[in-house]
């Protein structure tokens, strides 16, 4: 399993302000106010993850395990069962034949999400594969399409982006974040709607945070977290742990155990 997390914190943005009591607040102070003359504006923290996932072997896919409820009829003839239960769900499973079947939003129906080497099979035949794990912070961008933070950064509206290896594809803001246009940016690419099936391909992944300051973040915040996981799926042909040798015997100071006949 690989875990990676990005922790928050430092000096809150503040804006001065008029104000020294809530109740003087007649219109959106587009933040919250933590002292007198003093608000904490409200603002966004995004990290985008570039990895070049090569799941033994360069030629992979992405793989987008949706859990679909499903009415039981009753009926074997129609797929159902003779039992009392009512309901269950199941799996669709989908793999992406280009970039656009390759954004999603974390926050959408239940899904697990794949990077599989089709040509590679488990000895019960199963894709050796990675399964991402969002594990927090999965804010998307809320701005409007056409504002000029959200022209260079696009991507923000979707946390994972899957596109094929391109060297020159490194930074998903492009080379000139702040003089941007959006032109060269991980959104521009995908326009072209390459394919990334058995294909050497990219994930992108972004951490987002939406802040909306409270008296405790002044004047430093307190520290938020946020990450994914990558973790084996069908890697292995059984848990690996099974075979790790157990600790040698160690005599640990302060440490003692014993038994004791009745």
């Amino acid at each position: 399993m690989h875990a990676l997390q990005v922790s928050l914190s430092g000096i809150l943005e503040m804006k001065a302000t008029s104000y020294t009591q809530v109740q003087q607040i007649k219109s959106d102070a587009h933040g919250t106010l933590m002292a007198e003359n003093t608000v904490g504006v409200y603002h966004d923290h995004f990290i985008t993850y570039h990895l070049d996932l090569d799941v033994d072997g360069t030629d992979n896919s992405f793989v987008k395990n949706t859990m679909v409820p499903e009415r039981n009829t009753g009926d074997p003839a129609t797929g159902g069962a003779d039992t009392p239960r009512r309901s269950y769900w199941t799996v669709r499973r989908e793999v992406a034949a280009t970039e656009a079947d390759g954004q999603v939003n974390v926050n959408g129906p239940p899904a697990d999400l794949l990077f599989v080497n089709p040509s590679k099979k488990t000895k019960v035949g199963n894709e050796v594969g990675y399964r991402l794990i969002p594990a927090g912070a999965t804010g998307a961008s809320l701005l409007a399409d056409d504002d000029y933070p959200q022209r260079r950064a696009s991507y923000t509206k979707r946390q994972v982006w899957v596109t094929p290896y391109d060297r020159s594809e490194k930074w998903a803001t492009g080379l000139y974040a702040e003089q941007g246009t959006g032109e060269d940016s991980l959104g521009a690419w995908s326009k072209r709607n390459r394919g990334i099936k058995d294909r050497d391909i990219v994930l992108w992944y972004t951490v987002g945070l939406h802040h909306i300051p409270y008296q405790e973040d002044f004047p430093v915040m307190p520290t938020l977290s946020g990450g994914f996981q990558l973790r084996p799926a069908n890697f292995f042909d059984s848990n690996p742990l099974i075979r790790t040798r157990p600790p040698a015997d160690h005599n640990y100071p302060n440490c003692s155990c014993g038994v004791a006949s009745m």
